[in-house]
């Protein structure tokens, strides 16, 4: 059956088919992670590979036509499909070659009409012929040259920063696409050539198997090398082999191709030049070994992180658990567009310092321990057996979660590693002639720091800290540019060694760059102390403790004063060693009010509206929360900073309260109250009649501006507060103050938000059955009926009366019809009243009411008869 799309036609009934199955099958494909061993059934892969390429063409021909969401749709379904590995590997086979190319084709098209116009993507080389390349996928040679063109003019498109200029809601997706596509084995070689190689006669004679070679002479031209490693990083590399022929390519141009002392003074700057832009790109070779769950493919994956961050003993009991289940709504949403390749969001878990979801590398990338561990395992391995060589392949490592059935080949980063330092060892050696350039040391110290990331040896941490201290001494530190990366990397190696004979060299080069002019020094070495700071090294913290914290403690008072203007960079930091401080060094400060000093700072920070900025905001409260969690705050603290969260929750926009609602149900679960959340089933007054719970009139009043702020949120975030309420309220509240509460908001005529209301009161209802509690639901139907006949419009009055007898039956099959109630909500015909008649009749036959109450329940609806006639139709079948 021909598809609509090869007429360039698209009717309206195919487009509102599509876009809602796409938006199905990513949500699909986003779930298949979660389930073990979950795969497609027979011939599912080429039926998604199907799917991926028509949604590609749908979007290209409603470009314009349609919202941009039913785009984004589109587009983000093609590219989950291209990341399957299933799917992807079906496409690497040879016979399956054609159908990539119509992928090309389509993507091609799509990007080309994103372009304003007169702009073309396509970078002629001369070799393809001019005709459109749509429908001639059988016409051969000429039509595949023109997919290598075209594959190798989005990847410069990608790595040109063109891309900047397409919408952002897509363009993750098209990157998505364009490496997928990238990386299948019929257009990876291709795609790897820096364009100008294909337009220059190199090029020449280039046809369907051959393709221009690389050499490391066309690479010491730098506008080659920057394209060339531009898209070598874009797109990985796909196994062994392909990382090793990038490792000798980039390798190669480390080493000048004559003697530099025969080369004139110009030559010799562009050969450091060439040899600094291949250290970058070696070293970014290497992280990309621990991008998980695909090493080696950036597009699908993100480097591997271990926050410093210990677990928090209170999260494994019940009130912890109940609080988790909460925060996960919250935190789910803040990130509705949480990336799709990472686990869960790291609640509790993440470094203050590191903006949330980010995914380039940065300092804390790795803790402390995780590289303790690594050495550990190595020198054990080694003791285990003495005859392993070293050059045997190190396995890249396996995803936690085991998401990826991908067989990953072994690269040897061992030996990588052992050559680099070899030949970083002979560029710094203090007896070498002539001397490196300030620039290329600047590039090997920022290379060995980074690459502490992937040591597997002992020795490869002595190497850094003793070459670090010795060029600290020997460089002058108004050289801060190297020295910052100098005083981190002693720092790191210090932590992870636990070295007491340099200890006090460390600590005193810490405290050098705590003074440091520039603030990217002061930066950086916060981030070095923070490795010292988790390594609980004795002799770096003697010396270091009271400084830090009174540097730290000074510069926090002055951002919160506003008398001097600090980067948002530094303000992460900053709070982040102070509350790690407050958290771990509380006992071992002979400030013993450090930690109310830090409270106090970070409560008046918050409470400056709009000044601080959106990720410091963020981290703050992340800390508080932390240290509720921890239990290291006093009573009299967790009281100030209740009151600014639900200040903040109260006042502030959307981005800002939920971080505030997220500290307000902190407070709550870690308070004594939060023993009634640690598993009860509610008995009527229990909290209020306790008294070992104080401070229960505090929790009722938190309670109450939740569900007050619902009168004025956005729907977005009322949502979300009406997904937690019923949880919360039972863990909180007695009973009849639930009932109260819910049933009233239902009812008010001030509730913007009646169908979510209507939600809340299903599931508090739905609870209480479920404890065996229907005669009290029962009840509370029964006092509520005569406020909820005499709402007005009728419709509204109608569609009440059907939720509340809808949420309090015990029928299945009438509790099901729930979902298509909430679509009637203003809305008023025949079924309504029928299906009223109905829930009724079935409330008053089979709920066991005692006489009084049937009398009550038909006196209700008598009294509202006499204007209404589907009342009367109730009172009929009543009596």
């Amino acid at each position: 059956m021909a598809s609509p799309l090869l007429s360039g036609q698209l009717s309206a009934d195919v487009h509102m088919v599509t876009v809602p199955l796409s938006s199905a099958l990513f949500e699909y494909l986003g779930c298949m992670k979660s389930i073990p061993k979950a795969n497609f059934p027979d011939g599912g892969i080429k039926w998604m590979a199907d799917c991926s390429l028509e949604c590609l063409k749908h979007a290209f021909l409603l470009w314009k036509k349609v919202p941009s969401e039913d785009i984004t749709a589109l587009l983000n379904c093609s590219a989950k499909i291209l990341e399957n590995q299933s799917v992807y590997f079906m496409l690497c086979k040879h016979d399956h070659s054609q159908w990539s190319y119509q992928f090309v084709d389509s993507l091609f098209q799509l990007i080309q009409s994103l372009l304003p116009e007169g702009q073309t993507l396509l970078i002629k080389t001369g070799h393809a012929p001019e005709a459109s390349y749509v429908n001639t996928v059988e016409s051969g040679t000429d039509c595949i040259l023109q997919v290598h063109e075209r594959i190798c003019s989005l990847v410069h498109w990608l790595s040109d920063k063109h891309c900047l200029a397409v919408p952002h809601s897509i363009l993750e997706s098209l990157q998505s696409l364009v490496i997928s596509l990238a990386r299948l084995p019929a257009l990876d070689s291709y795609a790897r050539i820096p364009a100008i190689l294909w337009l220059s006669s190199n090029a020449a004679g280039i046809g369907v198997e051959s393709v221009p070679i690389v050499s490391c002479d066309d690479l010491r031209d730098e506008e080659i090398l920057n394209d060339y490693v531009a898209r070598v990083l874009l797109l990985g590399w796909r196994n062994r082999q392909q990382f090793e022929v990038t490792w000798v390519t980039l390798q190669g141009l480390l080493s000048p191709p004559e003697p530099l002392d025969e080369l004139p003074a110009e030559e010799t700057v562009e050969v450091h030049k060439v040899t600094c832009v291949a250290l970058r790109a070696i070293t970014t070779l290497l992280l990309q070994t621990t991008l998980l769950p695909t090493p080696g493919h950036p597009a699908v994956s993100r480097l591997y992180h271990v926050s410093r961050q210990k677990e928090l003993p209170f999260l494994g009991s019940r009130a912890g658990k109940k609080l988790f289940a909460l925060r996960s709504v919250i935190e789910g949403s803040q990130s509705v567009a949480l990336s799709k390749y990472e686990s869960p969001w790291p609640l509790f878990r993440s470094n203050a310092e590191r903006p949330v979801h980010s995914h380039e590398y940065r300092c804390g990338q790795m803790n402390v321990t995780s590289l303790q561990v690594k050495i550990v395992t190595s020198d054990v391995k080694s003791e285990e057996q003495p005859e392993h060589d070293e050059t045997d392949d190190i396995e890249i490592p396996v995803h936690l979660s085991q998401q990826t059935s991908q067989a990953v080949e072994t690269v040897d980063v061992k030996s990588c590693l052992q050559l680099l330092l070899d030949l970083f060892g002979q560029w710094l050696d203090p007896s070498v002639s002539p001397r490196p350039p300030v620039m290329l040391v600047f590039e090997i110290v920022k290379s060995a720091v980074i690459l502490s990331d992937v040591f597997e040896e002992f020795w490869h941490f002595q190497w850094l800290l003793e070459h670090c201290l010795r060029l600290a001494a020997v460089h002058l530190p108004e050289d801060e540019q190297i020295h910052q990366y100098l005083i981190l990397g002693a720092c790191k190696a210090s932590a992870v060694l636990r070295n007491e004979p340099f200890a006090e060299r460390v600590a005193k080069l810490a405290l050098s760059g705590l003074s440091a002019s520039q603030t990217a020094t002061r930066v950086m070495t916060l981030n070095g102390i923070l490795y010292i700071l988790e390594a609980h090294a004795g002799a770096d913290m003697r010396i270091l403790l009271p400084s830090l914290a009174d540097h730290v403690i000074s510069l926090l008072l002055q951002a919160a004063s506003g008398d001097v203007h600090i980067s948002e960079e530094h303000q992460l930091v900053l709070w982040s060693t102070a509350f790690f401080l407050v958290e771990q060094y509380s006992g071992d400060l002979n400030l013993t009010d450090f930690s109310a000093r830090v409270v106090k700072v970070a409560l008046v920070s918050l409470s400056s509206g709009d000044v601080l900025p959106l990720s410091v905001y963020s981290a703050v409260i992340h800390c508080l929360e932390r240290l509720m969690l921890s239990f290291s705050l006093s009573k009299s603290d967790r009281e100030a900073v209740s009151s600014v969260a639900l200040e903040r929750y109260d006042s502030s926009s959307l981005s800002r309260s939920l971080p505030a609602l997220g500290l307000l149900l902190t407070y709550l679960y870690t308070g004594r109250s939060a023993d009634q959340a640690s598993g009860i089933g509610q008995l009527e007054n229990e909290t209020l009649n306790d008294p070992g719970m104080e401070g229960q009139l505090a929790v009722l009043e938190h309670l109450t501006k939740i569900l007050d702020r619902m009168h004025k949120a956005p729907p977005f975030e009322a949502n979300i507060v009406a997904r937690m309420l019923p949880a919360l309220l039972e863990d909180f509240m007695p009973r009849h103050q639930i009932m109260t509460k819910v049933v009233g908001e239902f009812l008010s005529s001030q509730q913007p938000y009646p169908g979510l209301m209507a939600d809340v009161m299903f599931k508090v209802f739905e609870n209480l059955i479920r404890r065996k509690e229907s005669d009290f639901v029962t009840e509370w139907v029964l006092l509520s009926l005569g406020s909820v006949v005499q709402r007005t419009p009728l419709a509204m009055a109608v569609w009440s009366l059907n939720c509340l007898f809808v949420c309090s039956s015990l029928n299945g099959p009438i509790r099901a019809q729930y979902p298509c109630l909430c679509e009637r909500l203003g809305r008023f015909d025949d079924v309504d009243g029928e299906f009223l008649a109905v829930v009724v009749e079935e409330f008053y036959n089979n709920r066991g009411l005692l006489k009084h109450q049937r009398q009550s329940l038909v006196a209700v609806f008598r009294s509202a008869a006499a204007d209404h006639e589907v009342y009367q139709h109730v009172v009929s079948l009543l009596t």
